[in-house]
């Protein structure tokens, strides 16, 4: 499930089910990161504005 309402990047997996949110470029909630995802191939990435790594899952295919 992908969304990016919250305003808070994250990555989690609960039960099988993997739930990301983008975060925010501009307005960050919950004293995180300004962030976006980049979801390629079998791998989703959580950076922030300037390209580090926050947070990734390689997924199983």
């Amino acid at each position: 499930m992908v969304y990016g309402h919250f305003h808070t990047g994250f990555i989690k997996e609960k039960d099988g089910i993997i739930c990301v949110n983008s975060g925010s470029i501009s307005l960050p909630k919950d004293n995180t990161k300004n962030s976006y995802l980049i979801i390629e191939n079998e791998k989703i990435l959580l950076k922030d504005v300037e390209g580090n790594l926050i947070d990734s899952l390689t997924l199983e295919v």
